[in-house]
């Protein structure tokens, strides 16, 4: 007869990924980082770049070991922590603008110009302004301008240290810049003929 343990655990567990607020974790983005630049000039190949990489990120990120794991390890120095994988860009842009007031604000301004601008060409503005009025009547807000930065809004908040948000925003992401897999496909694709834009 299999005894299992208590709830408590999993009820624990469950608070916390309920209640904690996750945590961005620079240390993956810095040793990877750490070790492809230092190989860049070496004649390796891409593959074995990537495997120093990540052999350097496990020998000198902090392994992070909870009371309640069965079995231990975490992907950063935190129960709820984010890694950055820097090298493939997915969110390169996302934190560079959500992790500093202004450019949270610019990249509102310039978005919702943006979307004006498309409302006018195509002759919906009118439209647009009709159906705000019936939403806002309704009690709901039609565009979200809001400018708080992750770690002060309230929905899917994130947080980081201001040691490793200067880190990351002055020295990792321009390494990167132009340099990671998303912004080499945004650069490649639209030169290759491989699709055709239109507006």
């Amino acid at each position: 007869m299999v005894v299992y343990a208590s709830n408590d655990r999993i009820k624990r567990i469950r608070q916390r990924y309920q209640n904690e607020t996750p945590v961005i974790s620079i240390e993956r983005a810095k040793y990877y980082s750490e070790k492809w630049f230092e190989t860049e000039d070496s004649g390796l190949s891409n593959g074995e770049r990537v495997a120093l990489s990540i052999k350097n990120v496990y020998e000198k990120m902090t392994h992070h070991v909870d009371p309640d794991d069965k079995i231990a390890g975490y992907w950063t120095e935190s129960f709820l922590g984010i890694p950055i994988d820097i090298e493939k860009g997915a969110f390169n842009k996302v934190f560079q603008t959500e992790l500093k007031w202004s450019k949270m604000f610019q990249f509102r301004i310039k978005s919702t110009l943006k979307s004006f601008s498309y409302l006018i060409k195509k002759r919906n503005f009118r439209k647009f302004i009709k159906n705000s009025k019936v939403l806002r009547s309704s009690g709901v807000t039609p565009l979200n301008l809001g400018i708080k930065t992750m770690n002060k809004r309230t929905i899917n908040p994130f947080t980081i240290t201001k040691k490793d948000r200067k880190v990351l925003l002055k020295k990792l992401f321009p390494l990167w810049k132009d340099k990671n897999i998303v912004d080499l496909l945004e650069d490649r694709i639209p030169k290759s003929g491989l699709i055709k834009v239109t507006c």
